[in-house]
Order: C-alpha cells, then structure tokens, then sequence
C-alpha cells in the first residue's frame, strides 16, 4: 500500500479526517500519522520494508478522506498495527464497538460568536469560532452560510488562532467580509426566536398581499 501526504483533488479540507496509531512510549497515548517511508534490511537483494513515520502532534498529520482513511487502516490493521480514525475534534470514527481502541472521551469543542464592525458600526453579526482541545481555535468555512450558499467552502481551508479575535482577523483579511458574510448570532435563542418571528410576520405578508392581487375567479 502506497500512501502520501497530499489531499485528493477537491476535497474539502475542514472535513479531513486523520490515521491515529497506538504509542508504545509512556506517557503518549496515541499518534498521528505523517507518512511512509521504506528502510533496507540490511541485506543484499531482499526488497526494502515499508516503516511507518508517526507523529505527536497534529501539525504533522497527514489528512485523508474517510474513504481513503479507511482503506489505509484496515491495511494497517492487516499488518497488526493498533490504529483508527479520528476527526480534526478527536472524535473515534467508522469504526464498531467490538473493533474500536479504547480511546478516552475528548473534551467537548467550546465555541463562542464574535461580533464585527460593518461600516464602523457594530450591528451584531459575526462569525461563529470553536476551539480544539489541543490546537486551539479555528473556524470552518462550512460554518459560514455565505460561503456554503457560494459553494466556495469546498476548497476553502479552516483558519486557525491563538484566540477568536485572532481566527476572526485571519477571516477578515484572507476571506474578506464581501465574500465571508457576517451574520446574526445563531447561539443567541433571544435573537434566534426575534428572527423567526420576523420570518413569519414576512411571509405571513406576503401571503396576503398574493392573494390580494389575485381576481375572485382566481382564488382556488
């Protein structure tokens, strides 16, 4: 099996998912894989081995589709390595009960909205930024309606800060406002509610108004 650190074409890198191995070290729980490398025998005319290259951190992790992930781990496994798939969060995946590593349970995501200035005035909409257990905060193209209603979360790459004030002027000056529309606060139940009552007083409206334009011997 020939594996690489390159992405498929196309995929969308907030939805990687990565190659976790069991570490034999103490103290380190598990590892991420980075890549292959082959190693000679020592001998002669005997074909090299293939070693597996890991590491302890995320940064050098190798990310893959699901469907490429799961091939490689059931060749590993095949190989008698203690391995699964993780994703970007931590979480175990594709996997079964009797099959899957014990792994213990990763702190839930924290995520929090920052409101932006638009046009110097700070009108309440913004973005919505989480934050990795290990790697800190980051926020998903795939999070930002704008960019799904575009379709350009496709090819767009999460960002990452050390804080999400951070993560949010990367946003600014990589993405731009234009583009990554800022938007209401989807964790505010008081706004969420405010909202909907609106939406429903609109199309309620506009209920109305069409069938008031309709003639008498239109109305079904």
């Amino acid at each position: 099996m020939q594996l690489t650190g390159s992405m498929p074409q196309g995929f969308d890198m907030a939805e990687k998912v990565y190659l976790l191995f069991r570490s034999n070290t103490p103290g380190v729980e598990k590892t991420y894989f980075h890549r292959v490398a082959e190693v000679g025998s020592g001998e002669r005319g005997l074909p090299p081995k293939t070693k597996v290259i890991v590491s302890t951190t995320v940064a050098d992790a190798t990310g893959f589709s699901p469907e490429h992930a799961i091939a490689a781990r059931d060749g590993f496994r095949k190989q008698n390595y203690d391995c699964w798939i993780e994703s970007v969060g931590g979480q175990c995946l594709y996997d079964n009960h009797e099959s899957a590593p014990v792994v213990e349970a990763q702190p839930v995501h924290h995520t929090c909205f920052v409101p932006v200035m638009q046009n110097g005035v700070l009108k309440g909409n913004g973005y919505v930024v989480k934050r990795h257990p290990q790697d800190g905060w980051y926020i998903r193209a795939a999070d930002v309606p704008s960019l799904v209603e575009s379709r350009r979360h496709e090819v767009m790459e999460s960002l990452w800060g050390s804080s999400p004030e951070e993560v949010v002027q990367k946003l600014i000056q990589v993405w731009t406002t234009q583009i990554a529309v800022p938007f209401p606060n989807p964790l505010d139940p008081k706004m969420n509610a405010l909202n909907n009552e609106r939406l429903n007083r609109q199309q309620a409206s506009s209920n109305t108004n069409s069938s008031a334009r309709l003639r008498p011997g239109c109305r079904r």
